[in-house]
């Protein structure tokens, strides 16, 4: 005890040393502002650990510590050890060391929710399965990150896990080996009427522009491309130099992609397009929707800004900040925002604002964001609203009942559950679908009534506490228990939304990703709108020259 107390004394003295070395050309206000800081933080460690009533780990400690700085600035700082760096593998790597599965947390419980199409043979778990135990630990609450550190681990190393599986009621070991799983950048690329390219890139790691050049010189070899379509739906980024290298295939070598601007303006750095580009002079149309973050956005709005292509879809999430890792003692590390993205046309995609570590966005702040034009045909882009189309789609937020069963991942438990108790293939017909899935819904209340009861509750104290007209409030308290969804109902109405929703996991959980994305594209509105634009020269450059909608 005394040990680790000595040992986590020298490391903050060590930082707080580093630190103000760091800072003395700052004024001497500043300074002794800092230094009286690291003082009280030094002092107040050490007296909790040495004189608070009970035992406390430094390890805790040092992790309450952490969180409580950070939750005065923004949500991407991150204090990490050796142990937390496989997020990184994947992006520098393409490859990390586990199981080639998902974890869904929810309701306090873990749950398989994908395999890698690497390793779909290779495991016996499935989707659905609740992960109850890694070998000694067994999991009672936590998050997905917890799940990840118990998973993940060096390739060769044993684990066993304990699932119960739906259908069962016995809990199965699972005895394994992790190993090194390849994540692919490029989920998925077709050829779509014999002259478009559609390619899904999922994520911006160190070899996806090498994956893209591949897939674009193997499609351009068969015949002359007449358009390119980029999507980048749900992709939350990657590396940066990724993402330049991407933008550098489709545009002429030198062009302005990104800049990355901080308090220090000597460490300002600018970022242009590589040489050899292999689709400069092919239309290009981006997919986007506000899952798209990060990298994906200074794709979009570089290409936006520089007038290369058409960005179709939704807008996008707007995270503009650059994190740095700021390596420490102990094989520890800070990730610290340190700088922001800004596009060609000088605008910054950053959508929020954080004052006292909550996100305030930038209509809520300024209901008219900065003005700034593309480079070329200077069109008008707004600054802080991350990246929005040239050419919107509705919003694909869902509301009421379907909010609802998305939140509570009722498709997903749906076709797991199906899947462990039939046979592998969804029932023939349409109707037959739905009476299943009504069945199933009735029979496992996800959120419905609960939502409901929980709304009538709300209103029920809200009554009585403005003191409505007593009549009023008998017949509102009659009501209790006798509000009950009817999930038929709800099915029937929603059906063409939950058939869908149904056939895409259940092609993701029986067959796989790809498999998922084949599926999708057979009724892809946004996609089936680049494909018609794509083939329109005159639709596609008037378009183009209209610009977004604020």
């Amino acid at each position: 005890m005394i040990r680790n107390i000595f040992m986590h004394r020298l490391g903050i003295t060590a930082l707080a040393l580093g630190v103000a070395a760091f800072l003395l050309a700052a004024g001497d206000a500043d300074l002794q502002r800092l230094l009286r800081g690291q003082e009280l933080i030094v002092t107040m460690y050490r007296l909790i650990l040495s004189d608070h009533v009970e035992e406390i780990p430094p390890d805790d400690l040092l992790e309450a510590a952490t969180k409580g700085m950070f939750s005065a600035i923004d949500p991407y700082a991150e204090f990490i050890e050796e142990r937390g760096s496989a997020e990184m593998d994947i992006l520098n790597r393409g490859s990390y060391g586990g199981l080639g599965i998902k974890v869904l947390t929810w309701n306090n419980k873990h749950y398989v929710s994908f395999v890698y199409d690497a390793v779909r043979t290779l495991t016996e778990l499935r989707p659905g399965d609740m992960i109850v135990q890694v070998d000694s630990i067994r999991l009672l609450n936590g998050s997905a990150r917890d799940m990840r550190e118990l998973l993940r681990g060096t390739p060769g190393t044993p684990v066993s896990i304990r699932i119960v599986r739906p259908g069962t009621s016995d809990t199965l070991t699972i005895n394994t080996m992790r190993r090194s799983v390849e994540v692919t950048p490029l989920a998925y690329a077709e050829l779509l009427d014999n002259e478009i390219a559609y390619v899904k890139l999922a994520r911006f790691s160190r070899f996806a522009a090498d994956s893209l050049r591949t897939t674009l010189r193997g499609m351009m070899r068969e015949k002359p491309l007449k358009g390119v379509i980029l999507d980048l739906r749900d992709n939350p980024g990657g590396l940066l130099e990724s993402a330049v290298a991407v933008v550098s295939l489709f545009v002429p070598p030198g062009q302005p992609v990104v800049s990355m601007r901080g308090r220090d303006p000597s460490k300002e750095r600018h970022y242009a397009s590589l040489p050899s580009p292999i689709a400069e002079n092919i239309p290009i149309a981006v997919l986007v929707n506000k899952r798209s973050a990060s990298a994906s956005e200074i794709v979009a709005g570089a290409i936006q800004d520089l007038d290369r292509g058409i960005v179709l879809g939704n807008r996008t999430f707007g995270k503009g900040l650059v994190q740095n890792i700021l390596q420490m003692n102990y094989r520890t590390s800070l990730k610290l925002t340190t700088a922001k993205y800004y596009l060609p046309s000088g605008r910054c995609i950053q959508r929020f604002q954080y004052v006292g570590g909550k996100a305030v966005t930038a209509e809520g702040i300024d209901s008219i964001g900065a003005t700034f034009r593309t480079l070329k045909l200077a069109r008008t882009v707004r600054q802080s609203t991350g990246i929005v189309p040239d050419l919107s789609v509705p919003d694909d937020s869902l509301q009421g009942p379907l909010r609802c069963l998305n939140t509570a991942h009722a498709v997903f438990f749906f076709v797991s559950d199906y899947l462990n108790t039939h046979a592998r293939a969804l029932p023939q017909g349409e109707a037959a679908l739905q009476r299943e899935f009504s069945g199933w819904l009735a029979r496992n209340d996800h959120c419905l009534d609960t939502e409901l009861q929980d709304q009538y509750s709300a209103l029920l104290q809200h009554a009585e506490q403005y003191h409505v007209d007593k009549a009023a409030l008998n017949a509102l308290r009659a009501l209790e228990g006798r509000l009950v969804v009817d999930s038929d109902l709800v099915v029937r109405k929603y059906w063409k939304w939950l058939k869908r929703e149904i056939e895409l996991e259940f092609a993701l959980q029986s067959s796989g990703e790809r498999a998922q994305i084949v599926r999708a594209l057979q009724d892809d509105q946004l996609a089936q709108t680049a494909r018609a634009l794509l083939r329109d020269d005159k639709r596609f450059h008037a378009t183009l020259k209209s610009g977004p909608e604020y």
